[in-house]
């Protein structure tokens, strides 16, 4: 019987399959680094 976790991240995954998303967008956006700071370093 598959985890708790693996069934949850399951839906999450077809719920994006729904939406026309592949699942390379899925952990494209899963794992993309948030940008909060300006990339230029001003020093």
């Amino acid at each position: 019987m598959p985890s708790e976790a693996l069934l949850k991240e399951s839906a999450e995954i077809r719920k994006a399959f729904a939406k026309g998303k592949n699942l390379l967008d899925y952990f494209k956006v899963k794992f993309a680094e948030p940008d909060n700071e300006p990339a230029v370093d001003a020093s």
